[in-house]
């Protein structure tokens, strides 16, 4: 099982823009990183691909989170057709299991040390701040 980045997966995206000079590129969204990371959409060549496709991305990301969608590998080390797969007895079982992996990563990770400082004597001198007024009625007061 290979695990793909972000970037990996935003360098290999060609999606059909025309040059301009005065638009900026708008960076893909998380059903376009979805559908680029499990899918190779250059295969399908179904109109309806996009609105299908975001529409299972949209219902894998509410049942799962985005974050574990992006931390799980390909499975079996091949794309899908669809992500389809994912919401059938097979593809559903595949992102259970690699869930629990995912939570036990998220467990393991050291604690945080939290460091204090404590010391009875002041360092430096104490200066006045005084407030401006922000309001007229700050300043009548």
């Amino acid at each position: 099982m290979t695990r793909t980045s972000l970037g990996d997966i935003i360098g290999t995206m060609k999606l059909k823009r025309k040059p301009s000079l005065l638009k900026k590129e708008r960076k893909p969204t998380q059903l376009q990183l979805l559908i680029h990371k499990f899918i190779i959409p250059e295969t399908q060549k179904d109109k309806y691909f996009w609105g299908r496709e975001s529409k299972f991305a949209k219902q894998l990301i509410e049942k799962y989170s985005f974050e574990f969608l992006n931390w799980v590998g390909i499975p079996f080390g091949y794309r899908v057709n669809s992500l389809i797969y994912f919401l059938s007895k097979d593809g559903r079982d595949y992102l259970n299991g690699q869930y629990f992996d995912f939570l036990k990563t998220k467990i393991i990770k050291s604690p945080e040390v939290k460091v204090s400082v404590e010391s009875s004597s002041v360092l430096g001198d104490n200066i006045e701040i005084t407030k401006k007024p922000k309001s007229l009625q700050e300043f009548l007061k």
